[in-house]
């Protein structure tokens, strides 16, 4: 019998890492180890490239704006978002108990 998780059965949440080091540690891993990542990615310090232009800073600053909205949004409706989620796993078991009667 199957295990049901917190949003039904058959959900798998993957956790996924994200590891920040400098060019001259990631050259040091050995290959192999490297090949084995699902994903990489290079990040640039754009603060550092823009930090004296207007209009970088000016659109900087609504993002940071946006972001820090958008982040307050997801974490006061996750919750009911994810009830929502159980409430359609346990109505589809019910109607298939239903069917089975």
């Amino acid at each position: 019998m199957e295990e049901e998780g917190r949003l039904g059965p058959k959900v798998e949440l993957r956790k996924s890492w994200s590891v920040v080091m400098t060019d001259e540690l990631y050259c040091l891993l050995p290959s192999e180890l490297r090949l084995s990542f699902d994903n990489e990615k290079a990040i640039f310090n754009d603060w550092e490239i823009f930090k004296d232009d207007p209009q970088y800073q000016k659109l900087y600053k609504a993002h940071k704006v946006a972001k820090k909205e958008l982040f307050d949004y997801t974490y006061k409706n996750r919750e009911s978002c994810i009830k929502k989620l159980e409430t359609k796993g346990n109505s589809s078991e019910q109607k298939e108990k239903q069917f089975k009667k």
